[in-house]
């Protein structure tokens, strides 16, 4: 089961031609020079979890977890590898084989579903006020404090872009001739919940500068989310 997901993309595995043109712009090699955070060595650490020479280990986690999905590395990449697949599928194995059943369950039947994520994010939300105005003495018996300095929070009661902003709305600054151009703001999970305000004015200026822009705010950006 754990390994289903790497077991699918073995042909794109096997195009690998281990040449390391992948290294070349890859932000995440360039800065640590870690063979096993360039898309080459991810690569051989996927097959190496296939062929059972390797388990998912909290190292090999966050290997796959620097990726920041950029994607220079399959553009230059000779075989046309599809390393986003591979590294997808890698992330899932290792989610099955290290996540917990709570992150298992959240991740299956909250994530995807934008209202329940809505309402857990109300909770969390709640909890964050609490944890904020906790009394000082109360602070040791809390996690994320250190020597009595607690972390910043999002705001997640206030509400979210989905709510503040339609899927299209009108055209800002109208041109002349009346030509309208749509622009696409994606929205992402964080981005709807605890960043409204600032994504709502950030669409609003890039459709401002296109001229007579229409801002769109573009639904279903994270990966597997479901409508319902």
């Amino acid at each position: 089961m754990t390994l289903n997901a790497l077991a699918a993309v073995r042909r794109e595995l096997d195009k690998c031609v281990k040449c390391a043109a992948c290294q070349a712009g890859c932000p995440t090699y360039e800065t640590t020079r870690r063979e096993t955070l360039s898309a080459r060595g991810k690569l051989q650490l996927a097959q190496a979890l296939l062929d059972g020479r390797l388990t998912f280990s909290s190292r090999v986690e966050n290997d796959f977890a620097q990726c920041l999905s950029c994607m220079s590395c399959a553009e230059v990449c000779p075989s046309d590898v599809d390393t986003l697949k591979i590294f997808t599928a890698a992330r899932a194995g290792g989610f099955i084989a290290r996540g917990g059943a709570v992150k298992r369950f959240i991740f299956r039947h909250v994530l995807p579903y934008p209202a329940r994520l809505g309402a857990l994010a109300k909770v969390v939300g709640l909890a964050a006020v609490l944890y904020q105005k906790a009394p000082a003495w109360l602070t040791r018996f809390l996690p994320f404090v250190s020597r009595g300095a607690r972390r910043l929070t999002p705001d997640l009661l206030s509400g979210n872009l989905r709510k503040m902003a339609g899927e299209v709305n009108d055209p800002l600054r109208p041109r002349a001739n009346g030509a309208v151009r749509t622009v696409a703001y994606f929205s992402g999970c964080m981005t709807d919940l605890a960043c409204e305000k600032l994504s709502q004015r950030s669409a609003r200026a890039r459709a401002g500068e296109k001229g007579g822009g229409c801002p769109a705010v573009v639904r279903g950006a994270c990966p597997g989310e479901n409508p319902a």
